[in-house]
């Protein structure tokens, strides 16, 4: 198994009454719930953002909105977790879907 980083990428729009907020909340439940053991790091909701540089420090929020880490048995695994992803299956967004190498 390897580990891969899931990346976020939310544009869609948050819901404002109860029950989109709950059918959001129940469709985020059944992925991670879908996922079982192969969660390594359940993740989180992104915010501020900042790319660090020699030449200096910008401000770059909104690009990655939350993170997962998960095992799979290989990238072609892991992008079929992504495409399980209610951003995806919302087409509310997209899921960079990154293999983790092990530098030790």
């Amino acid at each position: 198994m390897s580990k891969f980083l899931l990346l976020m990428h939310f544009t869609g729009e948050y819901p404002t009454d109860e029950a989109g907020q709950a059918e959001m909340g129940q469709a985020w439940g059944g992925w991670y719930g879908s996922l079982g053991a192969a969660i390594v790091d359940a993740g989180g909701q992104g915010g501020r953002a900042s790319a660090v540089a020699a030449s200096g420090t910008t401000d770059v929020s909104g690009g990655v909105t939350g993170y997962t880490i998960i095992e799979a048995a290989d990238h072609d695994a892991a992008v079929e977790v992504a495409q399980r992803n209610p951003i995806v299956t919302g087409d509310a967004g997209t899921v960079d879907v990154v293999d983790i190498i092990d530098m030790g």
